[in-house]
């Protein structure tokens, strides 16, 4: 992003005509685009969203399933909550790596990243204490006044 007050706008985009970059390059000028291809057009020329759309798909099936699957009964000991939490972050991270993170009303209107967002949320919550228990014994002989880390107790808006 480049940002000039008082600019001059004709020399601007006489530039960019010469470096060929006048539909990929929004100027705005008293807060208006001008001259250049619909945001949604920009959009879908510079990102692929398709890959992380078919992630995030994979993503929500895989742990809706599990969170089913647990809603149902299934034995969540500590030590599986564990390996549920592990994965469920190193699926998640994967996926946030290619996601633009772009604003919601210019991302398509059938968007999975927030549901997935949200399960992750929901699943972390759900194993949370059980991870903890499991845990902190490894590596304390006192979990009763073991201090969990501040920035851990803010994950997914608090826990």
């Amino acid at each position: 992003m480049f940002a000039r007050p008082g600019a001059d706008p004709q020399s601007l985009r006489e530039t960019l005509d010469e470096l060929e970059l006048g539909q990929k390059v929004v100027v705005l000028v008293d807060g208006k685009a001008e001259g250049a291809s619909p945001v949604s057009e920009l959009i879908r020329q510079s990102w692929d969203l398709g890959p992380v759309v078919r992630r995030y798909r994979t993503f929500l099936n895989r742990f809706q399933l599990l969170l089913s699957s647990i809603d149902q009964g299934a034995p969540l000991t500590g030590e599986r909550a564990f390996v549920v939490q592990t994965l469920l972050i190193d699926s998640f991270r994967r996926i946030t790596l290619h996601d633009p993170r772009l604003p919601l009303s210019l991302l398509p209107a059938d968007w999975p990243g927030n549901t997935a967002y949200e399960l992750c949320r929901h699943l972390y919550r759900r194993t949370y204490r059980l991870v903890r228990n499991h845990v902190l014994p490894r590596f304390t002989d006192d979990t009763s006044s073991a201090q969990v880390p501040a920035e851990i107790l803010r994950r997914f808006g608090g826990l």
